[in-house]
């Protein structure tokens, strides 16, 4: 899968998924960790999307909605940046932008494994 395969399908996702920004509401009694006994997570609308789920888990399904678009946006912006960069630097190899861009397309392809 490529870079560009991840991003398409994360924006394809995003764009099936519930109206956004989700929200997370968590209920019951807090523990001595300060986390709660559980929560639901609500989309744009305010409809359930996820009952009961944990605390810390809600909180990131909730800000993965409106995250996992937006980093698939800029990783999408980096990547197609690549061939414009090389006109505008004038650095001569741009070997600094294409080490950043091997890092990031390393990393992304050891989260998609």
């Amino acid at each position: 899968m490529t870079a560009q395969d991840v991003i398409a399908q994360a924006l394809a996702l995003s764009e099936a998924a519930s109206k956004a920004p989700w929200s997370h509401e968590p209920y019951g009694e807090q523990n001595q960790n300060g986390d709660y006994s559980g929560g639901h997570v609500f989309d744009g609308h305010g409809e359930y999307v996820v009952t009961d789920v944990t605390n810390c888990d809600g909180a990131l399904i909730a800000a993965a909605r409106t995250l996992l678009p937006a980093l698939a946006k800029a990783l999408g912006d980096v990547l197609d940046g690549r061939a414009n960069h090389a006109e505008s630097c004038g650095c001569g190899s741009c070997s600094h932008y294409k080490r950043n861009v091997k890092a990031v397309t390393a990393a992304l392809s050891e989260v998609t494994r």
